[in-house]
């Protein structure tokens, strides 16, 4: 880190939700529809796109309303990833002396730049190096 100072002066930056993009957007829907049903007026909170993932995603009631979908019951928010969007992922595990423990998880599309045989990592606990491990073999499973 160059500028370690920077951690504990800087302002915190803003979350920013792309609410266009459709696989962001459906978790939110799907976890909406779980709490109370969705209606075509919704549109004006979810935006123009969600009537087309509602008729084809989640489940119409023949009142119009739009049900979240069984497959994501009975707690949808377990399915809603808050740090990424991806399903799958792979897993760093530490195997040194069989003790197969998780050091992180990674989804696809980073774990192919981040995970390499050599690549040094380090497990944080309250901005304090707990342990520095060293990747000796990369296997996808």
């Amino acid at each position: 880190m160059t500028h370690p100072e920077e951690l504990f002066t800087k302002p915190n930056l803003e979350a920013q939700i792309d609410l266009e993009n459709p696989l962001v957007l459906e978790g939110h829907l799907q976890c909406a529809a779980y709490e109370m049903p969705l209606q075509p007026s919704d549109t004006s909170y979810f935006g123009a796109q969600m009537l087309d993932i509602a008729e084809q995603r989640m489940i119409k009631d023949t009142a119009g309303y739009y049900h979240c979908h069984p497959r994501f019951t009975p707690q949808p928010w377990k399915h809603v990833s808050i740090r990424d969007i991806e399903e799958d992922h792979y897993v760093i595990v530490d195997i040194t002396n069989q003790r197969n423990i998780i050091l992180e998880e990674l989804e696809p599309s980073r774990a192919f730049f981040t995970v390499f045989e050599g690549m040094p990592c380090c497990i944080l606990s309250h901005c304090l190096i707990q342990a520095l491990f060293i990747c000796i073999k990369a296997t996808l499973i």
